[in-house]
């Protein structure tokens, strides 16, 4: 409450969502598949001169495992290519915990799911 007073949040009007059928949802109006997905094609920047590429900075990175569970993390991901990412958590981070499982079990990849 104090801290809505204080930023001004008080005084913007209160929006409802509005629900929309599935079906109509505008995020299904283009879908990609297969060959028709290029990350190349999306403006991710190189935020830092010393990068070695194009990033991903803000995804909610979703990870699963079979024996570790899920995890929601935002890391940083670097664009490789058309239809591939590296994703970097930090060793303090479960992300990392997952990936080195990953590892351990000898998979060479991980997949996962980024918003």
């Amino acid at each position: 409450d104090v801290v809505e007073k204080k930023m001004g949040f008080g005084g913007l009007p209160k929006i409802d969502p509005e629900e929309v059928d599935r079906s109509a949802a505008p995020v299904k109006e283009v879908v990609l598949t297969g060959d028709q997905i290029d990350l190349t094609t999306f403006a991710f920047i190189q935020t830092n001169p010393a990068d070695a590429g194009r990033y991903m900075t803000t995804g909610s990175v979703i990870m699963e495992d079979e024996q570790l569970g899920r995890n929601v993390g935002t890391y940083r991901c670097q664009i490789k290519g058309p239809r591939q990412i590296g994703v970097n958590p930090e060793p303090t981070q479960d992300g990392w915990r997952m990936l080195m499982a990953a590892k351990q079990r000898g998979d060479k990849v991980f997949k996962c799911s980024i918003v």
